[in-house]
């Protein structure tokens, strides 16, 4: 029996060095890298890979935001042999296409943090939890009376549970009153100007929440341009610049964090057991979410590289 014993943990070693081995090349496609998330994903994604096969030729793009470039990279990583493309998708339907081309061609292709419907897996955060944590957190500072805005983003299924989320956790405080709902692009400078519309829309607002890091520093910066004291405002992301927000002089209290990193490493393992034979129960897995805030940020790890 104990020869059998080490004889069956032997194969079992040889098996899954073979399949290690045939994760020698893959394609990861990140969102633009000037944007610290991205990197960060793109960073996990590739340590995942170098962690199963650190032989493995590993070959990192952008689309930068562009469908019609995502579309070429994954032409051209079918082209290269490439046995796993893990992306992030400009559309969730529109790389329907592609996505197929490759899955012909013996390609397993996972969505990370922007899922596509058409790949083998996608590993996504769960937003609505994200979204529920900050309002709730919001909520309680404002001891569950107030009115709040929420700064909104594109209509974006990740985005659409965020705001689910927050508007789930604010119906446990009946005398929080959501005065508004208005619809911006993501970046500080729309999370400004929002703010200074709604603002003058509303003569007595209490918090915000932000479905982004820069909105929420936008929203913050108009507040105090107009001399608004003792705001709650709360974004989603847990990013790097959130981090000196929440250690600085500012109304922003908290932000939904998010783990790029381990989002992409995540996504690397679950490619690899699909090539390997092994299909998930679940096609499109969440990643928890946590929340920071100014009791909490001198603990906080923040995103990895």
């Amino acid at each position: 029996m104990k020869l059998h014993a080490i004889t069956a943990a032997a194969l079992v070693a040889i098996a899954t060095h073979a399949a290690a081995a045939d994760l020698d090349s893959a394609g990861i496609i990140s969102g633009p890298l000037g944007n610290p998330f991205y990197v960060s994903l793109a960073a996990g994604a590739e340590a995942g890979i170098k962690t199963i096969n650190p032989n493995a030729d590993v070959t990192v793009a952008s689309y930068e935001n562009d469908l019609n470039k995502e579309f070429d990279l994954i032409d051209n990583f079918i082209a290269q042999g490439k046995k796993l493309i893990i992306l992030v998708a400009a559309d969730p339907d529109g790389l329907t296409p592609a996505i197929k081309r490759a899955q012909a061609a013996g390609v397993v292709v996972v969505g990370m943090d922007a899922a596509a419907n058409a790949a083998d897996a996608n590993i996504v955060t769960d937003n609505f939890q994200g979204g529920h944590l900050a309002c709730q957190y919001m909520g309680e500072k404002l001891g569950g009376q107030g009115n709040v805005v929420l700064i909104n983003g594109p209509q974006v299924q990740g985005v659409i549970d965020r705001v689910k989320g927050c508007k789930s956790a604010l119906e446990k405080f009946p005398n929080i009153k959501v005065l508004a709902d208005q619809q911006a692009d993501s970046s500080r400078e729309q999370g400004f100007a929002v703010m200074q519309t709604l603002m003058q829309q509303n003569a007595d607002i209490n918090g915000v929440f932000a479905i982004s890091d820069p909105m929420a520093i936008g929203a913050d910066l108009a507040a105090r341009q107009a001399n608004a004291k003792g705001l709650t405002i709360v974004g989603f992301d847990g990013s790097p610049e959130i981090v000196a927000t929440l250690k600085a002089d500012t109304m922003v209290m908290a932000s939904a964090s998010q783990d790029p990193y381990g989002l992409g490493y995540k996504a690397a393992e679950i490619g690899f057991e699909i090539l390997s034979g092994k299909k998930p129960a679940d096609a499109r897995i969440k990643a928890p979410t946590g929340l920071v805030s100014r009791e909490t940020v001198g603990d906080y790890a923040g995103w990895k590289n």
